[in-house]
């Protein structure tokens, strides 16, 4: 992206009900300062995934708010905490979403999703799948729509990963890529608001 990408998103941004910022923005110092610029700025839901999550520091927690949701996986959670999460993982969450004041979604076997008031969520759903390059990028989507929609955030970062997860169940154990889950989560969202013959919607599986 150009260097004054931000720009661009503030200007435009009350076309877009949340917004995603992180992959493919790189590392430079420039991303850096676009990064710290687009928070302070902007007043949107927004999910920080990615490259942008080795980008923050103290100074730019100071502009998160709840409805900003991270999205680490252990490198990037090292990169936002100083340290790997603790054996405890939970706690480990909890620490970071309460010192950061956003919502904070911990990818793993078991995705733990803390908002900064404390409340935790945890998704035990996915599999070796998800661990495909990239598949991060459509989690990260996933989410951003749920914001867009309106959930609040600790609800819309579980529910993306509960919905990511299913739509890696749709597709082969073997040669999924992170563009089958495209598919994949259509596939999902239909299943999950299937009405079942009584006419109650089936969101049980």
């Amino acid at each position: 992206p150009s260097d004054n990408w931000h720009e661009q998103v503030l200007a435009e941004q009350e076309r877009f009900g949340a917004l995603v910022v992180g992959p493919g923005l790189g590392r430079s110092e420039s991303a850096r300062h676009a990064l710290k610029q687009l928070v302070a700025a902007s007043g949107k839901p927004l999910v920080i995934d990615a490259d942008a999550l080795h980008l923050l520091d103290d100074a730019t927690f100071a502009d998160l708010h709840s409805n900003v949701v991270l999205t680490p996986h252990d490198g990037e959670f090292e990169a936002l905490a100083g340290h790997r999460p603790e054996p405890d993982r939970f706690a480990s969450v909890t620490e970071l979403a309460a010192r950061t004041g956003a919502t904070v979604l911990l990818k793993g076997p078991t995705t733990i999703v803390a908002s900064p008031a404390g409340r935790c969520l945890a998704v035990a759903h996915g599999d070796e799948r998800l661990a495909t390059a990239g598949t991060g990028d459509v989690l990260a989507g996933a989410i951003g729509a749920y914001l867009a929609a309106g959930m609040v955030s600790d609800d819309a970062a579980a529910l993306g990963a509960w919905i990511h997860a299913e739509a890696g169940h749709t597709q082969s154990r073997f040669g999924m890529v992170a563009t089958d889950l495209i598919d994949g989560l259509a596939q999902a969202t239909r299943e999950l608001n299937e009405p079942t013959q009584d006419g109650v919607v089936n969101a049980s599986n």
